[in-house]
């Protein structure tokens, strides 16, 4: 079991979206990355930014929600919640011991690369099965 308050962190360019994440998650503290790329992961995790410089970043269009200390059963059942009152395309994620160092900037670019990886991967092991 993990210890310590329960945190969400999202980034999203949707005014509309990040009013759905904040209604959302009334249970949990949430936190909108927006301007905060630059900093590293525990930094927003703990509230104790700097003065970094927003930066527009290429991330293809998705949006991302990071998990802090929630259990990992609880997370299937938020997502499947999640996805029905929201219309963008969500990246989802847990923090680890290895990417709490990270900044934002290096982590949301490290989960696209992933993302579409994993989707190629799926989109091509699907047509190997029609075949």
């Amino acid at each position: 079991m993990r210890s310590g308050t329960p945190v969400v962190l999202f980034y999203t360019e949707s005014e509309e979206e990040k009013r759905i994440a904040e209604k959302f998650f009334i249970n949990y503290q949430t936190r909108d990355c927006t301007g905060l790329e630059e900093e590293k992961l525990y930094s927003v995790i703990t509230g104790k930014t700097g003065n970094s410089k927003s930066q527009k970043l290429d991330l293809r269009g998705y949006s991302f929600m990071i998990f802090h200390n929630i259990e990992s059963k609880e997370i299937p059942e938020i997502l499947k919640h999640f996805r029905k009152v929201s219309k963008s395309n969500w990246i989802f994620a847990t923090t680890t011991e290895n990417n709490l160092n990270w900044t934002l900037k290096d982590l949301f670019h490290e989960l696209v690369e992933e993302h579409e990886n994993m989707h190629k991967y799926n989109n091509s092991s699907r047509k190997g099965r029609k075949a």
